[in-house]
This record gives C-alpha cells, sequence and structure tokens, in this order.
C-alpha cells in the first residue's frame, strides 16, 4: 500500500487552519479498493510536538471542527482523517463499511503516515473515537495518547428508519428532510445544544446516501465494551452532558472501564467544536509531555 495521491495547496483551507499554515492533501491506498483522503497541516514555524492524527466523525466535514483546527495547527502538525463513507474517499471495487474495515482503515493508516511508538497522537470525534478504541490493540505503533471526543458505545437507529434502509429503496435519497425533522425533533436538545443539529444537518447535506446506509447497517450491531480494556495509553475523554444526541451514560461507563483516563465535560457541541476544545488538548497534552513546552 502507498500514497496514491498527493496535492499541496497553501491555501484549501484557509479558514481552517492558523494564518501561514501549510496545507497538502493525500489519498492513501488503505486497502486494495480504498484510498481515503488524509488533509495535512504543518505549522508556519513548523512543530516541535508529536502530530496528531483527527479521524472524523460519520459523514462530518471538517469545516465543522474549523475553530478547533485554527487553535491546534498554531504549533500542531495535524493529519485530519476523512473516513471510508465520505465522498472524497476513493473507492473503485467491493468494499465493506462495518466497524472492522474502518479499524483495519486506521491500522493501516498509521503505517502508511511512518508514525513512531509514542511519538504521536490520535483523536477521534463521534465514530472516529469509535474506530480509535476497536482498533488499538491491532495498531504496529502504539499513540502516545488517545483523545476521545463523544465516542460511540452503540449504534441504535429507530426501527422504522432500520426498516427502510433494509429496503435499498431510491427513496433513501430523498430522506434527508425527514432525518432532519427527526432529529430537530427527538434527538436534539433545542434549548442547550442546538448547535448538534447544525452540525447533523451539515453532515447529511455533504454525506454519499450509498455509503452512508451501508455504514448505518454495517454498524448497527457493534458494541466497544469488550474493546476497552485493550486500550492502555493515556486517554483523554471528551463528553457533552446537555447532549441527547450522543449517550452521557454511556460515555460514564466508558470512562469507569478505561484504566487511565481524564474526563473533561464541555456540556455542548458549541463548546467540543470550538477553539475551546483544542485548548483542552494542549493542556492535556502538555501534562504529559511538559518539555514540549507549548504554550496555551
Amino acid at each position: 500500500m502507498k500514497t496514491k495521491t498527493r496535492v499541496d495547496n497553501d491555501n484549501a483551507y484557509p479558514d481552517c487552519c492558523w494564518p501561514g499554515t501549510r496545507c497538502s492533501e493525500h489519498w492513501h491506498n488503505v486497502s486494495e479498493n480504498v484510498a481515503l483522503k488524509v488533509v495535512t497541516f504543518t505549522p508556519p514555524g513548523g512543530s516541535q510536538h508529536h502530530p496528531i492524527v483527527f479521524i472524523s466523525g460519520l459523514a462530518s466535514v471538517i469545516e465543522g471542527f474549523k475553530e478547533t483546527l485554527i487553535e491546534l495547527t498554531r504549533d500542531f502538525t495535524i493529519h485530519y482523517v476523512d473516513t471510508r463513507e465520505k465522498s472524497v474517499s476513493r473507492i473503485t471495487g467491493p468494499a465493506w463499511f462495518d466497524m472492522e474495515a474502518f479499524s483495519s482503515d486506521l491500522s493501516a493508516l498509521v503505517s502508511l503516515l511512518g508514525l513512531e511508538n509514542g511519538k504521536y497522537y490520535l483523536f477521534g470525534y463521534s465514530i472516529g473515537a469509535t474506530m480509535i478504541v476497536d482498533s488499538y490493540r491491532h495498531l504496529s505503533s502504539k499513540p502516545g495518547c488517545a483523545l476521545l471526543l463523544e465516542p460511540n458505545a452503540t449504534f441504535n437507529y429507530p426501527k422504522i428508519a432500520l426498516a427502510v434502509m433494509r429496503l435499498n429503496l431510491p427513496l433513501f435519497y430523498f430522506m434527508k428532510p425527514l432525518a432532519k425533522w427527526y432529529i430537530w425533533q427527538f434527538r436534539i436538545n433545542r434549548k442547550e445544544d442546538r448547535e448538534m443539529y447544525l452540525i447533523s444537518a451539515r453532515s447529511l447535506d455533504n454525506a454519499d446516501p450509498v455509503r452512508l446506509r451501508k455504514t448505518a447497517l454495517g454498524i448497527v450491531s457493534y458494541k466497544i465494551w469488550d474493546k476497552l480494556e485493550f486500550l492502555t495509553c493515556p486517554t483523554l475523554m471528551v463528553g457533552t452532558s446537555k447532549d441527547h444526541f450522543h449517550s452521557h451514560a454511556d460515555v460514564k461507563r466508558m470512562i469507569d472501564n478505561l484504566k487511565n483516563c481524564t474526563y473533561v465535560d464541555l456540556e455542548n457541541n458549541r463548546r467540543t467544536h470550538s477553539a475551546e476544545l483544542g485548548t483542552v488538548i494542549r493542556k492535556f497534552i502538555n501534562h504529559l509531555h511538559p518539555d514540549h513546552g507549548t504554550a496555551v
């Protein structure tokens, strides 16, 4: 496996990084038929810190974390990874969309990026955080720490949604408005966390419906609980207690089952997608490696 394509562009994502940051796009062949897009941000003056590999959430877009990325890219190299269900991923043949496939992608990517044992950090959001936990035992080199933002322990969907997806009807293409309505009416804390609706709506608008359907069906039976014991590196768990979209009870249960975990509650998704999250991550890493001397 090797890097398939590289495109250097200093201004590809000017609104998502610190001024002067260098940006390059790569497509890495993580398996025979799948190449993932990775956007690498390099700080203007280089970085004295280990790089951060940031695995995005299901159907999420990079702009959703622009404030966090701006904060981190001032002194961290960031490899932002779009997972295989994204429309930007290049799939040229048969491909699976279950958790085993997602985790295998991350394991392959760690090797392809040439990351050394203990000399990089893994940061994941939602399914991206779940991938970190699931793949950790298979990684050829382990991260210095894991940064988990609202990981999914399980994936529970309404029965009617599963029934429609299993029928594989063209109707699935026209379900975005219905999905948005359902999220707004039943899954969002509209008073405390309206940002989660905006994040979800943006993700749905940019989603590849065929891949998203395959992913939803591929991960529906997944459970994280027996994988937690293998995650042995220092771990930062960031939760949102006012978010009704992710299960806060599951987050607390995960914390109780992790060996070396620090928990920070940022309460809502406005804060977890802001510069504040970048500051929380920087403080955690500085505590682990005070010799790096990063400004806070």
